[in-house]
């Protein structure tokens, strides 16, 4: 006698796939809702997108410690603690 599998695996899954599809977020309610300065906006939209803070701080020629300034700055603007959190949070102001 073999098990059922519904014994031994859930039956099913929550599972949210991004098809790739790039969401834009949108600035000016980014300015307006959160207060965030050009530079915070900027910053939002690379993490959003996936770039990573080194390679946003070699991008934009800037040392790491001022992306980590701003990054601070956005998860006070946005009540948040961890970059997951953020991305998560901004993807409301997104297309």
């Amino acid at each position: 006698i073999q098990p059922a599998t519904t014994d031994l695996f859930p039956i099913s899954f929550l599972v949210e796939i991004t098809l790739g599809i790039p969401q834009r977020l949108k600035k000016s309610e980014l300015k307006s809702h959160l207060n965030l300065t050009a530079q915070e906006i900027e910053l939002a939209v690379a993490l959003h997108q996936g770039i990573t803070i080194a390679d946003y701080s070699f991008q934009k020629d800037v040392s790491k410690e001022t992306v980590r300034t701003q990054l601070k700055n956005l998860f006070s603007k946005t009540g948040t603690r961890r970059q997951i959190d953020l991305v998560s949070e901004l993807s409301y102001f997104s297309d």
